[in-house]
């Protein structure tokens, strides 16, 4: 398979030969992204994604074991939720901020984590704002390409489940897609992937 990188930049996808790979979040239809009903102004949402964020980078700093604190307080209290959700449930860190590429779908996208949790395999993004539907399309996405690419690698198979952790400032909230819904976001994203190219077209 061809080599993928993310530029962090502009968060746009190029293979080795320049080509730029669609990523997920631009693929979703901007209907499906409405979040007109948190009535926000734009100064706060940009405060928001700036802050959510600098929580992604700190937990992806203690699962690479570089911290183990903290020293802006407010960002402590959700490391503090996210280490809660560590003791409790005590998940297999298998990947973190790993690329996907779905080359057939010709998608590409990186979720927070791969982890082995209850024996089961899943992609877990994680979030430290009001939940939004389309967030679920996302995670079915990067499980899509993660099989995908298990598959044309030749490793052994896992089906992978989809999972949203919610980071609070005093706890967390982990929502696990049962098979049901699995199927049919699965279902949803390929429908939308295919469609989004036939409009290319």
């Amino acid at each position: 398979m061809s080599e993928i990188r993310l530029d962090e930049a502009t968060h746009r996808y190029y293979l080795e030969d320049g080509q730029e790979v669609p990523s997920v979040g631009s693929m979703i239809p901007p209907e499906q992204k409405d979040d007109s009903h948190l009535n926000t102004d734009a100064v706060s949402k940009a405060v928001y994604i700036d802050f959510g964020r600098a929580v992604h980078r700190v937990t992806e700093l203690y699962d690479r074991g570089m911290i183990a604190d903290w020293p802006d307080p407010l960002i402590a209290k959700y490391l503090g939720s996210y280490k809660l959700f560590h003791k409790q449930s005590r998940p297999e860190i298998v990947e973190i901020e790993q690329i996907v590429h779905h080359s057939d779908l010709d998608y590409a996208g990186t979720p927070d984590r791969v982890v082995r949790l209850n024996e089961r395999t899943m992609v877990l993004d994680i979030k430290t704002g009001s939940h939004m539907k389309y967030y679920w399309l996302k995670v079915a996405a990067y499980a899509i390409a993660h099989e995908y690419m298990e598959y044309r690698s030749n490793r052994p198979f896992h089906a992978v489940d989809l999972a949203l952790l919610y980071l609070k400032e005093n706890g967390y909230s982990l929502l696990v897609c049962n098979h049901q819904q699995r199927t049919m976001l699965r279902m949803a994203w390929e429908y939308i992937a295919k469609g989004y190219h036939d409009g290319e077209t």
